[in-house]
């Protein structure tokens, strides 16, 4: 596959994506900044039940936080506007690595299920 066609694949669920409602992007915002609060909280497991645990929930939701901001601004757009944001490569940055963050999550999440991890 070539990076044309890799782009243009970008581009088209990027389109796909502000195409959808409003309040649907919202969701789809705020469901990634969660699955990346959750992903840097079950990578900082270890150490959360020590002294340090304040420090890794105050970083898990600043991540989370300054990513929900930036879904915000490239995939939602600002009220204003009155119009979708156009298909920027920001947005499209945005895009493939949420759905990289999606896919890492949900396979640690699978992980854990099949191996009977409580944590």
């Amino acid at each position: 596959m070539t990076d044309k066609q890799r782009t243009v694949r970008i581009d088209g669920l990027s389109r796909m994506l502000v195409g959808l409602p409003r309040i649907v992007r919202i969701g789809i915002a705020g469901l990634v900044a969660v699955m990346l609060v959750i992903l840097i909280d079950r990578v900082f497991t270890p150490s959360y039940y020590t002294d340090s645990r304040t420090f890794t929930f105050l970083l898990s939701v600043a991540v989370g936080v300054l990513w929900y901001a930036w879904g915000w601004s490239a995939l939602i757009g600002f009220a204003g506007d009155g119009r979708p944001p156009e298909v920027t490569r920001r947005l499209n940055l945005y895009v493939m690595l949420s759905v990289l963050l999606v896919v890492l999550s949900l396979f640690l999440l699978a992980v854990d299920v099949i191996s009977g991890s409580q944590v």
